[in-house]
């Protein structure tokens, strides 16, 4: 910040998802927090075990066919 009252220089900017909540000055850093709904469903909705892919499978063959199936739809979130 500068002392003598002047303007501040923008060092960059950038583009963030959601909806502004709040934002706090930390020393040199500064903190902006934002909120984004996200639906969940899309997410879980091929994982419950009684999904015909799951017929006859054990625990474990059901968790790694389930997270198989879950990795490309949470990867697309992760961008």
């Amino acid at each position: 910040v500068p002392t003598g009252g002047g303007p501040l220089t923008l060092l960059g900017e950038q583009e963030i998802k959601g909806a502004y909540t709040s934002a706090r000055s930390i020393g040199s850093k500064a903190i902006i927090i934002s909120e984004l709904n996200i639906d969940t469903w899309k997410f879980v909705r091929d994982l419950p075990r009684y999904n015909r892919q799951y017929c006859g499978l054990n625990d474990t063959e059901y968790e790694k066919v389930a997270a198989e199936t879950a990795l490309p739809m949470v990867e697309s979130f992760m961008e």
